[in-house]
């Protein structure tokens, strides 16, 4: 009899590696650290996975640490039941959603697919310096300064410097600050995010008329610094002294007689359209007029022309001579009119003409 067989043989070819990815990140992260993204290889198959290598492309925003935006990882040979752990520290630049899509491939052509998703968050910082926009000499100056963590996330390491000018005393500093080396500081170990603060101090000023220019700066760990600046004027406070004087008194009639007006800004402010108008009595009759502007007279009235300015802590000066025509208990006025006052300013000597 022949032999017979009931079997007949298939090739099914080699047998491959079967090849589990993972890969892990954080759920929530910041900008101010880096964080990690742990990619997982393991061969479940019966056979070597040979030169198992992991591509990814970082989407915009998210680097590697020493600031790539690829990851190229070489895992190398993974025998049967054997595994792969490899981190990579990566650092985002913005807050935002940031999703990592890997690809794995081995020599033998086993590939698989993995992603994750973290949510980032970061700090930001602004800052407003608030002073009223006029101060007048002598009087202190109110300075207030808010801050804000407008961000995601909380900032650590806070610090907020406001140099002071000089010439310019910083007292009654609050929210804790100090005085350092010309400036004053207020720190927190952590500013939270939506979190602000109102820092108000009182800085004494000169005694003299300027500007005052304030740069106040504003840091932590994380945040870009920022700054604010604000500036006030110091006014000198105007300041008038008015003196009529005649040089004679009594005087008879048909003598004349000099009335001598001094104007003298006692002031810190400078006066500007300083004008004297004066005013002869009745009984008295023109004669001259002189001094700093010319005059000239209309009746018994004399208009000097206006004077510019007068500066602090100087004086100017006009002479008006009358004829005494009969006898009186003469007045001499004058107004004063400056742009610093909304009235003028009136002032009269008596003069006895007999």
């Amino acid at each position: 009899p022949k032999p017979c067989s009931n079997f007949f043989v298939v090739d099914l070819g080699a047998e491959l590696p079967v090849i589990e990815a993972g890969l892990s990140a954080p759920a929530s992260a910041t900008v101010c650290d880096p964080y990690v993204l742990t990619f997982t290889l393991r061969n479940t198959g019966p056979v070597v996975a040979r030169g198992v290598k992991v591509t990814a492309s970082l989407p915009e925003g998210l680097q590697t640490e020493d600031r790539y935006a690829e990851v190229a990882l070489d895992a190398g040979d993974i025998p049967p039941g054997n595994a792969r752990e490899i981190p990579v520290r990566v650092r985002a630049v913005s807050s935002g959603d940031y999703t990592v899509v890997a690809s794995v491939r081995s020599v033998d052509g086993v590939t698989a697919s993995v992603e994750a998703r973290t949510g980032v968050t970061a700090p930001v910082l602004a800052l407003e310096c608030d002073v009223p926009r006029q101060v007048f000499v002598g009087l202190p100056a109110k300075v207030c300064l808010t801050l804000r963590n407008v961000g995601s996330a909380p900032e650590r390491e806070v610090r907020l410097t406001l140099p002071v000018p000089d010439g310019f005393r910083a007292t009654e500093i609050g929210g804790g600050g100090t005085l350092r080396d010309g400036a004053v500081v207020w720190e927190w170990s952590e500013l939270a995010a939506g979190a602000s603060e109102n820092l108000c101090l009182t800085l004494e000023t000169p005694r003299r008329p300027g500007v005052l220019n304030l740069e106040a700066e504003l840091r932590g760990r994380c945040a870009p610094v920022v700054q604010s600046r604000c500036s006030t004027r110091i006014d000198g406070v105007p300041g008038i002294l008015v003196e009529v004087v005649d040089a004679a008194d009594p005087v008879e009639v048909g003598d004349e007689v000099t009335y001598l007006i001094t104007v003298t800004n006692q002031g810190l402010a400078t006066l500007t359209a300083v004008q004297v108008v004066a005013h002869l009595a009745s009984s008295q009759e023109f004669v001259s007029a002189s001094g700093t502007t010319p005059g000239s007279a209309s009746g018994g009235t004399i208009t000097f022309e206006t004077l510019p300015e007068l500066k602090p802590r100087t004086d100017v000066s006009w002479r008006v001579v009358a004829k005494a025509q009969k006898a009186d208990d003469a007045r001499f006025g004058i107004e004063l009119r400056s742009a610093e006052y909304e009235r003028p300013i009136l002032e009269m000597e008596s003069t006895q003409q007999y």
